[in-house]
C-alpha cells in the first residue's frame, strides 16, 4: 500500500539514485584516479543490470529509461580516447539484447524505440570520432546486427502478441530501415556503388517476405 501510494516519488527516487551511483563511478575514474577502467566499467554495468532489474520488479518504465541512458552512456564516460571496435559493437549488441528482452517482458514497445535512438547516436558518435575505411567491412558487419536485432525484436514480437501493432512498432520499423539503409549507402557508395542497386533490392525483398509473413499470421492487424 505505501509503495503505490507513493510510486512516483519512489521511481524519482530511485532514478535519482541510479544516476548518482553513474556519476560517483565516472568522478572516482576521471577525476580522482581512485579506480581503474576495468572496474569502472564493470561497476557501470552492474549499476545497469540493477537498474533494470527494479524497473522489472516495479513495473516503472522511467526506472528503465534511466537505466538503458545510462548504459548507452558507460563507453563514452569511461573513454580514454583510444579506438576499441569490436569492444565498443560488442557492448552495444549485448546491451541491445537486454533493452529489447526488458522492453519484451513489460511489454514496453517505447523502450525499444529509446534504445535504437542510443544505438544511432552511439554509432554516430564513434564514425566521427574514429573511422576510417581500414574499417568498413567491420563496421558493416555490426550495422547489419543491430539492424537485425530490431527488425526480428519488432516483427516477432507483433507476429507472436495477441495486440495489434501501434504507431511505436511502425515508427521502429521505419526508422530501422531509414538508418541501417542510409548509412550503409553512406559507407559503401564510393568503392561499391555498382552493387548498390542489387544491395537496395535484397533489402527490400527482406521486408516483403516479412510482409508476406505478417500478412498470413496476423491478417486482421
Amino acid at each position: 500500500y505505501v509503495y503505490h501510494k507513493y510510486e512516483k516519488f519512489s521511481w524519482i527516487l530511485s532514478g535519482g539514485g541510479i544516476a548518482l551511483l553513474y556519476l560517483s563511478l565516472f568522478g572516482a575514474f576521471q577525476f580522482y584516479h581512485l579506480i581503474g577502467q576495468t572496474l569502472a566499467f564493470s561497476c557501470m554495468i552492474v549499476v545497469t543490470v540493477f537498474g533494470g532489474t527494479l524497473s522489472i520488479r516495479y513495473r516503472a518504465l522511467p526506472l528503465a529509461v534511466v537505466a538503458v541512458a545510462g548504459g548507452f552512456l558507460t563507453p563514452f564516460l569511461l573513454s580514454t580516447g583510444i579506438d576499441n571496435q569490436i569492444g565498443f559493437f560488442t557492448y552495444i549488441v549485448i546491451l541491445n539484447f537486454g533493452v529489447l528482452a526488458i522492453a519484451a517482458f513489460r511489454n514496453w514497445r517505447a523502450l525499444n524505440l529509446i534504445g535504437l535512438v542510443g544505438t544511432f547516436l552511439s554509432f554516430a558518435a564513434w564514425y566521427f570520432a574514429y573511422y576510417d575505411e581500414s574499417k568498413l567491412a567491420l563496421t558493416e558487419l555490426y550495422l547489419i546486427i543491430f539492424f537485425a536485432e530490431y527488425l526480428f525484436a519488432t516483427v516477432l514480437g507483433n507476429l507472436f502478441s495477441q495486440e495489434e501493432s501501434q504507431s511505436d512498432d511502425l515508427g521502429l520499423l521505419a526508422l530501422n530501415a531509414a538508418w541501417f539503409y542510409g548509412w550503409s549507402y553512406f559507407l559503401l557508395v564510393n568503392d561499391y556503388e555498382p552493387y548498390l542497386g542489387l544491395f537496395t533490392a535484397l533489402l527490400a525483398a527482406v521486408y516483403v517476405f516479412l510482409a508476406s509473413v505478417a500478412l498470413t499470421t496476423k491478417e486482421t492487424d
